[in-house]
């Protein structure tokens, strides 16, 4: 027999992530990324009450440690279409907390260009059929544990162009690995 006191069975038929309830961001601030994630790797909507709560506490993933944050950011920009998820960062102020230190007036225009990359990735075998494998498997190498090449010029795509070291805010925040460093500041230059 299924015990359902949250009607959860209803929301998986609907396609529907909800909280559990009021403190649930509170209780573990990861969950407002983890939200945007489901959402992103099963196809499902936010609710709305969820997402005006996911909101409002946007401030509380400040105190999350970077390598949650940067495991569930990666996690999500390897789900396709992250374009949608990455809208959803932006409009709901976690981008801001993961990245404080850019200007992200333009999200629209920086997720178009990571759209256009995800597409091209996607695209390599056709456009290129002698190399399209080797293409494929260089950018599916993990760079490190969960990191691949792939999410990084996704992520690259969306900051854009920087100086030599521009990206090493958010290197610091993510505590990303040396080689994962190397290669986001080489794809974020010209």
């Amino acid at each position: 027999e299924l015990i359902d006191p949250l009607a959860g069975r209803d929301d998986l038929r609907n396609g529907l992530i909800r909280s559990c309830g009021a403190a649930a961001f509170d209780d573990d601030p990861l969950r407002l990324l983890r939200a945007i994630r489901f959402s992103a790797e099963l196809g499902f909507a936010i609710e709305e009450s969820t997402w005006e709560t996911l909101c409002a506490k946007a401030g509380l993933l400040k105190a999350v440690a970077g390598e949650r944050v940067r495991d569930e950011l990666f996690r999500t920009l390897s789900a396709p279409g992250c374009g949608v998820s990455l809208k959803r960062l932006c409009g709901s102020g976690l981008w801001a907390e993961i990245f404080p230190a850019g200007e992200w007036r333009d999200c629209e225009e920086r997720i178009h260009r990571l759209e256009e990359a995800e597409r091209l990735c996607m695209e390599v075998g056709r456009l290129f059929p002698a190399s399209g494998e080797r293409f494929s498997c260089y950018f599916d190498r993990e760079v490190e544990a969960g990191i691949s090449v792939r999410s990084l010029i996704k992520l690259a795509t969306f900051l854009g162009k920087r100086e030599s070291g521009g990206t090493a805010p958010l290197v610091e925040r993510l505590r990303l690995g040396k080689e994962a460093a190397k290669v986001l500041d080489l794809f974020c230059r010209d």
